[in-house]
């Protein structure tokens, strides 16, 4: 039997406690502590899929609140892959500074909300995978990037037809790029960036 991975979120409250969520199925767990929550999204995933526990693996990305919700804008989220390279993690966690050093970035996440009605930033690394991306996307309908560079941080907008508060004639399909399978992030932030006529971070991307 092949064991089962899972994109799985697991979101730090302001209760200090966890909830955790997978991307493409309903199934939640909660706990007092990671490791509860860990164990209860896995049971429920496990009862859903129909497979035993010891057969479930876990994808893991971490959710941390970034900017409480105000009269101007939804909770802010970052979420940041749990990497098993200490390098890539850091690399990831190290956006929140570079966010926090921004502050013009923060009105690059006013292009709507994803469908938990919030807003979510998905840190990522210029040679992660496009096609993960895209699937988080399709799971949230819409994501923002924040992905570091040495001298930059470069920010973009992605959602999908399912997404709230679109307008349909201001987007650019990201189909019409013809990025292939193996793509980049970093070569869907190089693409974008080819048009200086245009202010990508402003720009609508739509994942069809």
């Amino acid at each position: 039997m092949i064991d089962g991975i899972y994109d799985v979120a697991f979101r730090y409250t302001r209760d200090a406690r966890w909830e955790a969520y997978a991307l493409s199925h309903s199934a939640y767990g909660f706990g007092d502590t990671l490791a509860e929550a860990r164990k209860d999204i896995t049971e429920a995933l496990a009862l859903l899929v129909e497979q035993p526990e010891n057969r479930i693996r876990l994808n893991e990305y971490h959710e941390r609140l970034i900017s409480a919700a105000d009269e101007h804008h939804a909770d802010v989220w970052l979420r940041v892959h749990h990497d098993a390279d200490p390098n890539c993690a850091l690399s990831r966690r190290e956006i929140v500074g570079k966010l926090q050093n921004e502050p013009d970035a923060w009105g690059s996440f006013d292009n709507g909300l994803s469908l938990n009605g919030d807003i979510i930033v998905l840190a990522c690394l210029p040679d992660d995978i496009l096609g993960d991306v895209f699937a988080q996307v399709a799971s949230a309908h819409r994501l923002y990037l924040a992905v570091p560079y040495p001298n930059r941080l470069c920010l973009r907008r992605m959602h999908t037809n399912e997404a709230t508060g679109r307008t349909p004639e201001s987007e650019i399909n990201i189909a019409s790029f013809n990025l292939g399978a193996g793509s980049t992030v970093d070569d869907f932030i190089r693409v974008t960036s080819a048009d200086h006529n245009h202010d990508a971070t402003r720009e609508e991307y739509l994942v069809a």
